[in-house]
């Protein structure tokens, strides 16, 4: 049983890995057709980061960020990029920023939080 539970799990695994190796090849065709496009870099983004491309999702959430400033969900998860990476600063600048665009997350007021806690 615990092998048929293992099996299906990586074959899940690489089901949601090729979803999104895919996916990414898509977003590099709208962010070519349609480079103004915040919601096609924003996309990518997320495709890279459950890729683990952890510094080509930050890149895309900042050119997404570029063409729309008050997108709170991207300065997001861009920060929990950025906790990722261990830039606890560049972080704590992005939840920040979220904040002041959508005051009402809780889940980034949590993340906010335990970058400060991390910041002393």
């Amino acid at each position: 049983m615990r092998n048929a539970i293992a099996a299906f799990g990586n074959a899940l695994h690489n089901e949601i890995f090729w979803t999104t190796f895919n996916d990414v090849g898509k977003m590099e065709e709208i962010t070519r057709i349609k480079p103004q496009d915040a919601q096609g870099f924003k996309s990518r983004a997320m495709a890279q980061f459950l890729m683990g491309e952890r510094r080509q999702a930050i890149r895309d959430f900042s050119e997404s960020l570029k063409r729309n400033p008050m997108d709170s969900d991207a300065y997001g998860k861009r920060g929990i990029e950025y906790v990722e990476e261990g830039d606890w600063e560049k972080a704590l600048a992005d939840f920040d920023q979220a904040l002041e665009i959508n005051p009402d997350n809780p889940y980034i007021r949590a993340r906010r939080a335990s970058v400060l806690k991390k910041l002393g």
